[in-house]
């Protein structure tokens, strides 16, 4: 990917500041799984940057925190929530790294099977596909884990442009869930500085939103 991804992996945290909630008081059932949903999208963003710098460094050189085999695509990766362990798997010839047309897959698994002892655990995958030299999208599934607050996406869907200077533009299809209820929904986002949610708690349908610097939920 000739370290173009760089850009790409910095979109979900590079924003300040946040917009202003409405008079709407959440109930503490509700907040708790908010709060479970942005603490966990932060959780995610940590493995989402990790993983796709790897798949950016093949062909080249790679972090001091990973290693990477090329003969059988089993990698390694410490971060500060533990470690990750996955194989990266293409169609495509990644020898010189992920070319306009290509695509890579990286599974991951983090703290599950490791000598790592982290609180949070999280499995998945990330799909990458290289449509033009500046526009990648980006696919995946899985789930986090952490104490009481369990996070799963059944997809997350991006499309990135390195040289736009915004954040990615797309959707993570969710349910986040708490001893006292899920918030399942749709996170939005829009190349801003929030992501835009609509979901439903205990039957009711809520819109809030996802400041993207500090992961809390905005009412």
């Amino acid at each position: 990917m000739k370290r173009l991804l760089p850009l790409l992996l910095s979109t979900l945290v590079l924003f300040a500041g946040c917009g202003s909630g409405d008079s709407f008081n959440p109930s503490a059932e509700l907040l708790a799984a908010a709060q479970c949903t942005g603490l966990s999208l932060e959780d995610l963003v940590e493995v989402y940057n990790e993983t796709l710098d790897l798949l950016d460094s093949i062909g080249g050189v790679i972090p001091p925190n990973m290693t990477y085999n090329i003969a059988t695509g089993a990698y390694t990766i410490t971060i500060s929530l533990g470690d990750i362990a996955g194989i990266v798997s293409s169609p495509n010839n990644l020898a010189d790294g992920l070319g306009v047309g290509e695509t890579a897959t990286a599974t991951w698994d983090l703290n599950g099977g490791l000598a790592g002892a982290g609180e949070v655990t999280a499995e998945g995958s990330f799909t990458v596909a290289r449509a033009t030299a500046t526009n990648y999208t980006v696919s995946g599934q899985g789930g986090t884990a952490d104490g009481t607050c369990q996070f799963d996406f059944s997809s997350l869907n991006f499309a990135v442009n390195t040289t736009s200077g915004l954040g990615p533009v797309g959707t993570i299809v969710f349910e986040g869930t708490t001893p006292d209820g899920t918030l399942d929904g749709t996170m939005t986002f829009n190349g801003g500085d929030t992501a835009r949610i609509v979901a439903t708690f205990d039957g009711v349908s809520y819109t809030f939103f996802l400041d993207l610097l500090t992961f809390e939920p905005i009412f």
